[in-house]
C-alpha cells in the first residue's frame, strides 16, 4: 500500500473517531449530566436516557472512541515522524536566509 493511501486512511478514520467522541461528549454534557449536575439546556432534559440509550452506555462509547482517536493520532504522528524531525532544521534555515537578506540591504 502506498504511504499516501495509508496516511489518507489513518487520517479519515481518526476524523470519524473524533467526530463520534465529540458528538457523544456534547450529548453527555448537554443532555445527560452526572447526578447532581444541571443540564445546560434545562432540567427537563436531564434524564439518564437519551435516544433510548442509557447514560453509562453513552459514556462508554465516548471513552472507547476517545481512546481509539488518541491511538490513531499517535499512529498519524509516527507516520509523519520524518517530516516532524525536519521541521526545526527548515525553520532555522529559513531564519538564516532572512537574516542574511536583511544584512545585505
Amino acid at each position: 500500500m502506498r504511504r499516501t493511501t495509508l496516511n489518507a486512511i489513518v487520517d479519515t478514520i481518526a476524523f470519524f473517531l473524533f467526530l463520534v467522541a465529540a458528538i457523544t461528549g456534547i450529548i453527555i454534557w448537554l443532555y445527560l449530566p452526572s447526578p447532581g449536575q444541571f443540564s445546560v439546556v434545562g432540567a427537563r432534559f436531564s434524564q439518564y436516557v437519551f435516544l433510548g440509550i442509557a447514560r453509562h452506555t453513552w459514556v462508554d462509547v465516548h471513552t472507547y472512541f476517545g481512546l481509539l482517536f488518541v491511538a490513531f493520532v499517535v499512529l498519524h504522528l509516527v507516520l509523519h515522524w520524518g517530516y516532524i524531525k525536519r521541521l526545526p532544521g527548515r525553520f532555522i534555515e529559513r531564519v538564516r536566509k532572512e537574516s542574511a537578506t536583511e544584512c545585505e540591504t
